[in-house]
């Protein structure tokens, strides 16, 4: 694997990290999570409460609790086709995008190039009754108790 921060022919001692290769890699990849956040845009649906459902949230990845702790859970995609399998026909997934996913605030807690391959809503989508919807929308303001 390349180290993007070290420098060519030189021990990690005398490297150097430089600031506009640092600066580079992080634009290119908030390019990227624009690019997936209208990936995501595309496969968003209406919010229909008298649906049958099952809300997944996704989890912002790579987590500390997922990781050590999911077991085969790790990926989503798959938890989500053996959810689906195992459901009653009349039944949807509404699936809701961790909003972390997409931030490009150089003063979050996070910054860098953990994020999603650009098919990951496009298989999310091929899975039987697997609906996507607004990240924006509160998912505790409906009144469905």
């Amino acid at each position: 694997m390349d180290d993007f921060f070290k420098s060519e022919n030189l021990s990690y001692e005398n490297s150097k990290t430089i600031e506009f290769k640092f600066y580079y890699l992080l634009f290119q990849n908030d390019l990227k999570k624009f690019k997936l956040y209208y990936q995501y845009k595309k496969q968003v649906e209406v919010f229909d409460v008298s649906k049958k459902y099952i809300f997944f949230p996704l989890h912002y990845q790579p987590e500390a609790t997922n990781y050590p702790y999911g077991d085969i859970f790790i990926d989503q995609v798959n938890a989500i086709k053996m959810l689906s399998m195992h459901l009653p026909s009349e039944y949807v997934i509404y699936i809701k995008e961790h909003p972390d996913t997409f931030n490009i605030s150089r003063k979050a807690w996070i910054r860098g190039a953990f994020n999603r391959n650009l098919d990951y809503y496009t298989d999310l989508k091929k899975i039987h009754n697997v609906l996507t919807f607004n990240i924006a929308h509160n998912f505790l303001s409906l009144s469905i108790w």
